[in-house]
Protein backbone atom coordinates (compact mmCIF):
# COMPACT_ATOMS: atom_id res chain seq x y z
CA UNK A 1 0.00 0.00 0.00
CA UNK A 2 1.46 3.39 -0.95
CA UNK A 3 0.87 6.77 0.64
CA UNK A 4 -1.66 7.72 -2.05
CA UNK A 5 -3.79 4.73 -1.13
CA UNK A 6 -3.36 5.47 2.56
CA UNK A 7 -4.58 9.05 2.10
CA UNK A 8 -7.72 8.09 0.17
CA UNK A 9 -9.85 7.76 3.35
CA UNK A 10 -8.68 11.26 4.33
CA UNK A 11 -9.96 12.56 1.00
CA UNK A 12 -13.27 10.76 1.58
CA UNK A 13 -13.54 12.35 5.02
CA UNK A 14 -12.93 15.83 3.62
CA UNK A 15 -15.56 15.30 0.92
CA UNK A 16 -17.98 13.91 3.53
CA UNK A 17 -17.34 16.88 5.83
CA UNK A 18 -17.94 19.39 3.02
CA UNK A 19 -21.08 17.55 1.90
CA UNK A 20 -22.39 17.36 5.47
CA UNK A 21 -21.70 21.06 5.99
CA UNK A 22 -23.52 22.02 2.79
CA UNK A 23 -26.43 19.73 3.61
CA UNK A 24 -26.61 21.09 7.16
CA UNK A 25 -26.48 24.68 5.90
CA UNK A 26 -29.29 23.92 3.45
CA UNK A 27 -31.35 22.34 6.21
CA UNK A 28 -30.79 25.34 8.51
CA UNK A 29 -31.88 27.67 5.71
CA UNK A 30 -34.99 25.61 4.99
CA UNK A 31 -35.92 25.43 8.68
CA UNK A 32 -35.43 29.18 9.13
CA UNK A 33 -37.34 29.93 5.92
CA UNK A 34 -40.17 27.68 7.02
CA UNK A 35 -40.23 29.27 10.46
CA UNK A 36 -40.54 32.71 8.86
CA UNK A 37 -43.20 31.33 6.53
CA UNK A 38 -45.24 30.01 9.45
CA UNK A 39 -45.18 33.46 11.06
CA UNK A 40 -46.22 34.84 7.68
CA UNK A 41 -49.07 32.32 7.46
CA UNK A 42 -50.16 33.14 11.00
CA UNK A 43 -50.61 36.75 9.90
CA UNK A 44 -52.72 35.62 6.94
CA UNK A 45 -54.87 33.34 9.13
CA UNK A 46 -55.38 36.05 11.74
CA UNK A 47 -56.13 38.66 9.07
CA UNK A 48 -58.64 36.41 7.33
CA UNK A 49 -60.24 35.65 10.69
CA UNK A 50 -60.56 39.38 11.36
CA UNK A 51 -62.38 39.76 8.02
CA UNK A 52 -64.75 36.97 9.06
CA UNK A 53 -65.62 38.74 12.33
CA UNK A 54 -65.84 42.17 10.68
CA UNK A 55 -68.29 40.93 8.04
CA UNK A 56 -70.85 39.98 10.72
CA UNK A 57 -70.19 43.05 12.83
CA UNK A 58 -70.63 45.46 9.90
CA UNK A 59 -73.85 43.74 8.83
CA UNK A 60 -75.31 44.01 12.37
CA UNK A 61 -74.27 47.63 12.75
CA UNK A 62 -75.84 48.63 9.43
CA UNK A 63 -79.03 46.65 10.02
CA UNK A 64 -79.63 47.83 13.58
CA UNK A 65 -78.14 51.34 13.41
CA UNK A 66 -78.40 53.00 10.01
CA UNK A 67 -76.53 56.01 11.32
CA UNK A 68 -73.50 53.91 12.39
CA UNK A 69 -70.26 54.84 10.63
CA UNK A 70 -68.73 51.61 9.20
CA UNK A 71 -66.59 53.29 6.56
CA UNK A 72 -63.41 52.73 8.56
CA UNK A 73 -63.97 48.99 8.91
CA UNK A 74 -65.01 48.69 5.27
CA UNK A 75 -61.81 50.42 4.22
CA UNK A 76 -59.77 48.09 6.46
CA UNK A 77 -61.33 44.99 4.89
CA UNK A 78 -60.76 46.41 1.42
CA UNK A 79 -57.05 46.88 2.15
CA UNK A 80 -56.68 43.44 3.67
CA UNK A 81 -58.36 41.74 0.71
CA UNK A 82 -56.15 43.62 -1.73
CA UNK A 83 -53.10 42.51 0.26
CA UNK A 84 -54.14 38.85 0.53
CA UNK A 85 -55.24 38.54 -3.09
CA UNK A 86 -51.97 39.96 -4.44
CA UNK A 87 -49.50 37.86 -2.43
CA UNK A 88 -46.32 37.02 -4.32
CA UNK A 89 -46.65 33.37 -5.31
CA UNK A 90 -42.98 33.25 -6.27
CA UNK A 91 -41.65 33.87 -2.76
CA UNK A 92 -39.72 30.72 -1.74
CA UNK A 93 -41.51 28.75 0.93
CA UNK A 94 -43.91 31.63 1.60
CA UNK A 95 -46.26 30.61 -1.18
CA UNK A 96 -49.73 29.82 0.22
CA UNK A 97 -51.73 26.92 -1.15
CA UNK A 98 -53.43 27.57 -4.53
CA UNK A 99 -56.77 26.79 -2.89
CA UNK A 100 -56.21 29.75 -0.59
CA UNK A 101 -56.06 32.18 -3.51
CA UNK A 102 -59.27 30.72 -4.94
CA UNK A 103 -61.01 31.19 -1.58
CA UNK A 104 -59.71 34.77 -1.23
CA UNK A 105 -61.04 35.64 -4.68
CA UNK A 106 -64.43 34.17 -3.75
CA UNK A 107 -64.35 36.18 -0.51
CA UNK A 108 -63.45 39.32 -2.47
CA UNK A 109 -66.42 38.84 -4.81
CA UNK A 110 -68.76 38.12 -1.88
CA UNK A 111 -67.47 41.21 -0.07
CA UNK A 112 -68.02 43.43 -3.12
CA UNK A 113 -71.56 42.08 -3.37
CA UNK A 114 -72.11 42.74 0.35
CA UNK A 115 -70.84 46.33 0.02
CA UNK A 116 -73.28 46.86 -2.83
CA UNK A 117 -76.14 45.59 -0.64
CA UNK A 118 -75.01 47.89 2.18
CA UNK A 119 -75.21 50.87 -0.17
CA UNK A 120 -78.67 49.77 -1.36
CA UNK A 121 -79.90 49.38 2.21
CA UNK A 122 -78.52 52.71 3.34
CA UNK A 123 -80.24 54.45 0.42
CA UNK A 124 -83.52 52.62 1.01
CA UNK A 125 -83.75 50.67 4.29
CA UNK A 126 -86.68 48.52 3.18
CA UNK A 127 -87.37 44.87 4.02
CA UNK A 128 -86.26 43.72 0.58
CA UNK A 129 -82.90 45.47 0.88
CA UNK A 130 -82.57 44.20 4.44
CA UNK A 131 -83.03 40.55 3.38
CA UNK A 132 -80.61 41.06 0.48
CA UNK A 133 -77.97 42.47 2.87
CA UNK A 134 -78.46 39.62 5.30
CA UNK A 135 -78.10 37.06 2.52
CA UNK A 136 -75.01 38.80 1.16
CA UNK A 137 -73.44 38.98 4.64
CA UNK A 138 -74.13 35.27 5.10
CA UNK A 139 -72.39 34.46 1.80
CA UNK A 140 -69.45 36.69 2.69
CA UNK A 141 -69.21 35.12 6.16
CA UNK A 142 -69.09 31.57 4.73
CA UNK A 143 -66.54 32.71 2.12
CA UNK A 144 -64.37 34.12 4.92
CA UNK A 145 -64.60 30.84 6.83
CA UNK A 146 -63.50 28.96 3.70
CA UNK A 147 -60.55 31.38 3.31
CA UNK A 148 -59.51 30.87 6.94
CA UNK A 149 -59.65 27.08 6.55
CA UNK A 150 -57.65 27.24 3.29
CA UNK A 151 -54.97 29.34 5.02
CA UNK A 152 -54.84 26.85 7.91
CA UNK A 153 -54.49 23.91 5.50
CA UNK A 154 -51.64 25.66 3.70
CA UNK A 155 -49.87 26.28 6.99
CA UNK A 156 -50.39 22.69 8.17
CA UNK A 157 -48.91 21.41 4.91
CA UNK A 158 -45.79 23.47 5.58
CA UNK A 159 -45.58 22.05 9.11
CA UNK A 160 -45.84 18.52 7.67
CA UNK A 161 -43.18 19.38 5.12
CA UNK A 162 -40.74 20.64 7.72
CA UNK A 163 -41.37 17.53 9.83
CA UNK A 164 -40.54 15.38 6.81
CA UNK A 165 -37.38 17.39 6.14
CA UNK A 166 -36.40 17.19 9.80
CA UNK A 167 -36.83 13.40 9.79
CA UNK A 168 -34.83 13.24 6.56
CA UNK A 169 -32.12 15.29 8.20
CA UNK A 170 -32.01 12.95 11.20
CA UNK A 171 -31.76 9.88 8.97
CA UNK A 172 -29.07 11.55 6.88
CA UNK A 173 -27.17 12.57 10.02
CA UNK A 174 -27.28 8.99 11.33
CA UNK A 175 -26.17 7.59 7.97
CA UNK A 176 -23.41 10.20 7.76
CA UNK A 177 -22.24 9.28 11.25
CA UNK A 178 -22.22 5.57 10.39
CA UNK A 179 -20.38 6.24 7.13
CA UNK A 180 -17.90 8.48 8.94
CA UNK A 181 -17.19 5.78 11.52
CA UNK A 182 -16.80 3.24 8.73
CA UNK A 183 -14.35 5.43 6.82
CA UNK A 184 -12.46 6.19 10.03
CA UNK A 185 -12.22 2.51 10.91
CA UNK A 186 -10.95 1.70 7.41
CA UNK A 187 -8.48 4.58 7.60
CA UNK A 188 -7.21 3.58 11.05
CA UNK A 189 -6.94 -0.08 10.07
CA UNK A 190 -4.99 0.77 6.93
CA UNK A 191 -2.84 3.23 8.85
CA UNK A 192 -2.03 0.61 11.48
CA UNK A 193 -1.33 -1.98 8.79
CA UNK A 194 0.90 0.51 6.98
CA UNK A 195 2.79 1.49 10.13
CA UNK A 196 3.28 -2.13 11.15
CA UNK A 197 4.66 -3.14 7.75
CA UNK A 198 6.55 0.00 6.62
CA UNK A 199 9.68 1.78 7.70
CA UNK A 200 8.66 5.25 8.98
CA UNK A 201 11.72 6.99 7.55
CA UNK A 202 11.89 5.63 3.99
CA UNK A 203 8.33 4.32 3.67
CA UNK A 204 9.77 1.05 2.37
CA UNK A 205 8.49 -2.26 3.64
CA UNK A 206 10.18 -3.19 6.93
CA UNK A 207 11.79 -6.36 8.28
CA UNK A 208 8.52 -7.79 9.53
CA UNK A 209 6.97 -7.43 6.07
CA UNK A 210 10.16 -8.88 4.57
CA UNK A 211 9.96 -12.01 6.71
CA UNK A 212 6.31 -12.64 5.81
CA UNK A 213 6.74 -12.05 2.08
CA UNK A 214 10.09 -13.85 1.81
CA UNK A 215 8.68 -16.98 3.48
CA UNK A 216 5.67 -16.82 1.18
CA UNK A 217 7.85 -16.47 -1.95
CA UNK A 218 10.10 -19.35 -0.83
CA UNK A 219 7.10 -21.63 -0.35
CA UNK A 220 5.57 -20.56 -3.66
CA UNK A 221 8.81 -21.08 -5.58
CA UNK A 222 9.25 -24.51 -4.02
CA UNK A 223 5.68 -25.55 -4.79
CA UNK A 224 5.64 -24.36 -8.41
CA UNK A 225 9.34 -25.03 -9.08
CA UNK A 226 10.07 -21.43 -10.11
CA UNK A 227 13.27 -19.45 -9.73
CA UNK A 228 13.64 -16.97 -6.91
CA UNK A 229 16.57 -14.74 -5.95
CA UNK A 230 17.37 -12.22 -3.24
CA UNK A 231 19.59 -9.13 -3.22
CA UNK A 232 21.05 -7.87 0.05
CA UNK A 233 22.80 -4.49 0.04
CA UNK A 234 24.08 -1.84 2.36
CA UNK A 235 25.72 1.58 2.14
CA UNK A 236 29.49 1.73 2.10
CA UNK A 237 31.01 3.72 4.99
CA UNK A 238 27.64 4.90 6.23
CA UNK A 239 29.07 5.72 9.66
CA UNK A 240 31.52 8.07 8.00
CA UNK A 241 28.61 9.91 6.34
CA UNK A 242 26.89 10.38 9.70
CA UNK A 243 30.11 11.53 11.36
CA UNK A 244 30.96 13.94 8.53
CA UNK A 245 27.59 15.42 7.61
CA UNK A 246 25.44 14.60 10.64
CA UNK A 247 22.60 12.19 11.27
CA UNK A 248 20.08 14.43 9.48
CA UNK A 249 22.10 14.02 6.28
CA UNK A 250 22.33 10.30 7.04
CA UNK A 251 18.52 10.13 7.10
CA UNK A 252 18.35 12.06 3.81
CA UNK A 253 20.77 9.56 2.25
CA UNK A 254 18.57 6.65 3.35
CA UNK A 255 15.46 8.35 1.96
CA UNK A 256 17.09 9.15 -1.40
CA UNK A 257 18.54 5.64 -1.67
CA UNK A 258 15.10 4.17 -0.96
CA UNK A 259 13.63 6.25 -3.78
CA UNK A 260 16.33 5.10 -6.21
CA UNK A 261 15.82 1.46 -5.31
CA UNK A 262 12.02 1.70 -5.59
CA UNK A 263 12.15 3.47 -8.96
CA UNK A 264 14.83 1.18 -10.45
CA UNK A 265 13.62 -2.32 -9.56
CA UNK A 266 10.97 -4.07 -11.62
CA UNK A 267 7.27 -3.96 -10.75
CA UNK A 268 7.40 -7.60 -9.66
CA UNK A 269 10.26 -6.95 -7.21
CA UNK A 270 9.85 -5.81 -3.61
CA UNK A 271 12.22 -3.52 -1.72
CA UNK A 272 12.67 -3.62 2.08
CA UNK A 273 14.70 -1.78 4.67
CA UNK A 274 15.62 -4.48 7.18
CA UNK A 275 18.19 -2.61 9.26
CA UNK A 276 20.00 0.68 9.67
CA UNK A 277 21.59 0.90 6.19
CA UNK A 278 20.67 -2.61 5.04
CA UNK A 279 18.16 -3.19 2.26
CA UNK A 280 16.74 -6.31 0.60
CA UNK A 281 15.23 -6.78 -2.84
CA UNK A 282 13.10 -9.89 -3.46
CA UNK A 283 13.16 -11.00 -7.11
CA UNK A 284 10.46 -13.59 -7.93
CA UNK A 285 10.86 -15.67 -11.12
CA UNK A 286 14.50 -14.60 -11.30
CA UNK A 287 17.72 -16.64 -11.24
CA UNK A 288 21.11 -15.58 -9.89
CA UNK A 289 22.23 -14.18 -13.24
CA UNK A 290 19.16 -11.99 -13.64
CA UNK A 291 19.38 -10.81 -10.03
CA UNK A 292 23.06 -9.99 -10.54
CA UNK A 293 22.26 -7.79 -13.53
CA UNK A 294 19.58 -5.97 -11.55
CA UNK A 295 21.87 -5.59 -8.52
CA UNK A 296 24.75 -4.20 -10.54
CA UNK A 297 22.39 -1.77 -12.28
CA UNK A 298 21.31 -0.58 -8.83
CA UNK A 299 24.96 -0.18 -7.84
CA UNK A 300 25.81 1.92 -10.89
CA UNK A 301 22.67 4.03 -10.54
CA UNK A 302 23.48 4.87 -6.91
CA UNK A 303 27.11 5.59 -7.73
CA UNK A 304 26.10 8.05 -10.46
CA UNK A 305 23.43 9.82 -8.39
CA UNK A 306 24.16 13.06 -6.55
CA UNK A 307 23.11 11.96 -3.09
CA UNK A 308 25.71 13.42 -0.74
CA UNK A 309 27.13 16.97 -0.92
CA UNK A 310 30.68 15.89 -1.71
CA UNK A 311 31.87 12.66 -3.28
CA UNK A 312 29.89 9.66 -4.38
CA UNK A 313 27.67 7.35 -2.44
CA UNK A 314 28.38 3.67 -3.11
CA UNK A 315 26.72 0.45 -2.09
CA UNK A 316 27.84 -3.17 -1.91
CA UNK A 317 25.48 -5.99 -2.86
CA UNK A 318 25.22 -9.72 -2.37
CA UNK A 319 23.04 -11.98 -4.52
CA UNK A 320 21.74 -15.46 -3.67
CA UNK A 321 19.40 -17.82 -5.50
CA UNK A 322 16.95 -20.17 -3.86
CA UNK A 323 17.82 -23.83 -4.22
CA UNK A 324 15.96 -27.00 -3.31
CA UNK A 325 14.88 -27.37 0.31
CA UNK A 326 16.34 -23.97 1.22
CA UNK A 327 14.68 -21.80 3.86
CA UNK A 328 14.27 -18.05 3.83
CA UNK A 329 16.85 -17.72 6.60
CA UNK A 330 19.39 -19.76 4.64
CA UNK A 331 18.75 -17.73 1.48
CA UNK A 332 19.34 -14.47 3.38
CA UNK A 333 22.45 -15.96 5.00
CA UNK A 334 23.86 -16.85 1.59
CA UNK A 335 23.22 -13.32 0.30
CA UNK A 336 24.91 -11.96 3.43
CA UNK A 337 27.99 -14.07 2.72
CA UNK A 338 28.13 -12.70 -0.82
CA UNK A 339 27.71 -9.15 0.54
CA UNK A 340 30.56 -9.76 3.01
CA UNK A 341 32.78 -10.84 0.14
CA UNK A 342 31.92 -7.64 -1.78
CA UNK A 343 32.84 -5.59 1.30
CA UNK A 344 36.03 -7.60 1.89
CA UNK A 345 37.18 -7.12 -1.69
CA UNK A 346 36.95 -3.35 -1.72
CA UNK A 347 33.23 -2.36 -1.59
CA UNK A 348 31.12 -0.83 -4.41
CA UNK A 349 30.83 -4.32 -5.87
CA UNK A 350 28.19 -6.98 -6.55
CA UNK A 351 28.88 -10.60 -5.64
CA UNK A 352 26.86 -13.77 -6.17
CA UNK A 353 26.87 -16.56 -3.61
CA UNK A 354 28.15 -19.87 -4.94
CA UNK A 355 27.88 -23.18 -3.11
CA UNK A 356 31.62 -23.85 -3.20
CA UNK A 357 32.86 -20.29 -2.84
CA UNK A 358 31.77 -16.75 -3.53
CA UNK A 359 33.24 -15.45 -6.76
CA UNK A 360 32.60 -12.46 -8.95
CA UNK A 361 30.18 -13.34 -11.70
Amino acid sequence: MNLHQLNKPSVYLVILAITSFCFGAAMVYIVRATEDSLHYDAGIINGTGMIRGSVQRIAKLVLFDVSADVSGEIETIDKMLVKFSTLDKKVFYNTPHDDYFARIHELDRAWEAMKSRIDDYLRSPMDKQQRALMDASEVAWHASIAAVLAAQVASEEKVSRIKYLFNLFLVSAVLSAVFTLLVLSIYLRRKLEHESSHDPLTNLLNRRAYTDLAEYEVKRSSRYDTEFALILLDIDHFKRINDTFGHKMGDEVLIKLARILSSTVRKTDSVFRIGGEEFVVLCPHTNAEGAYRLADMLRRTVENAAIIPAGKLTISLGVAQLSEDMTEAKLLSNADKALYQAKDQGRNQTRVFMEEKATKN
